[in-house]
């Protein structure tokens, strides 16, 4: 299986940490960390002809662009990619768990932070699948 994995989240440090966890499990050896979603779908955008699937995991709460913006405008954009959604986030609203069920490219809804178990459980599914 060939994916490149994305890490978008406002702070700092929370993306640092995630970009470790990501890294330290085996998920990616090198993850691209964006901490403004707009990056993030521009990126998408220029990558859009390598035949590699996607790994995109997103924060539903940034000051730019929140995640389900961001995830509503990789949708308009009609990019020739295939990608899967982790949702990474402190949120433990039962909504945004409840919204997240109407997105078919979100695969999991975690809270934060990413641990390496996470990672690694999320690797052996995309193994298996």
């Amino acid at each position: 299986m060939n994916f490149e994995t994305l890490i978008i989240d406002d702070d700092p440090g929370v993306l640092y940490y995630h970009e470790m966890m990501v890294m330290e499990s085996g998920l990616s050896s090198h993850p691209y960390c964006f901490n403004n979603p707009l990056s993030a779908l521009e990126f998408l955008k220029l990558n859009q002809e390598k035949k590699v699937d996607f790994l995109v995991f997103l924060d539903l709460n940034m000051p730019k662009m929140s995640g389900w913006e961001f995830l509503e405008k990789l949708n308009e954009l009609n990019l020739d990619i295939k990608y899967k959604v982790v949702i990474v986030t402190s949120s433990l609203s039962q909504h945004d768990k409840l919204k997240s069920q109407n997105y078919a490219q979100i695969e999991a809804f975690w809270e934060k932070p990413l641990t390496d178990q996470n990672c690694i459980t999320f690797l052996e599914k995309l193994k298996s699948s």
